[in-house]
């Protein structure tokens, strides 16, 4: 019985995640749309500073701060969903959840290299088409990182180990 709770557990877990991970892929995506489209040109065109014109505004430069605008906000809000949605933690405490965001953050560059060496490896030794390169090396990069966010990160406690998704609500209704 107990194993099957813990089933349950993983199961709703990786549900979210993967859920959660498509829905911040969606928001990156937005956020580079919005930052590379809007924000960029209007700064650009209001600000005349030669640092701004040469190292922000030309070149590969916007395509480069609209990805790292929307990596930084992604990781913020998968950070904040993975630890009080997908993991219920409770604990607000800045010391913890700095340590917290530290440890989320190595492990996302950590299975940011595995998953472009998968990529590479794929695309210049396998011969796979870059489209299914990217699907696989993603499967393999979020699924390795979920494990080591919920091993590392956000560890599971005894009690969480012992409750299904169910038991986890308060206030979940059985029905009568």
């Amino acid at each position: 019985m107990e194993n099957a709770k813990g089933t349950k557990l993983l199961t709703r877990q990786a549900m979210l995640y993967f859920s959660f991970a498509a829905m911040t892929f969606g928001l990156n995506l937005l956020i580079f749309y919005l930052h590379l489209t809007f924000l960029n040109p209007w700064i650009c065109s209001r600000l005349s500073s030669d640092f701004i014109q040469t190292y922000y505004c030309s070149g590969d430069y916007p395509i480069i701060f609209s990805n790292l605008l929307g990596v930084a906000v992604g990781y913020i809000v998968k950070f904040i969903l993975d630890k009080f949605i997908v993991f219920q933690k409770r604990n607000t405490k800045l010391k913890q959840s700095s340590v917290e965001f530290i440890k989320y953050f190595a492990f996302a560059l950590v299975t940011t290299a595995i998953n472009l060496g998968i990529q590479l490896i794929l695309i210049n030794f396998a011969d796979f088409h870059e489209i299914v390169a990217l699907i696989i090396s993603l499967s393999v990069g979020y699924t390795i990182k979920f494990l080591l966010d919920r091993k590392y990160v956000f560890p599971q406690t005894e009690t969480q180990r012992e409750q299904t998704p169910k038991d986890s609500n308060p206030n979940a209704s059985d029905g009568l």
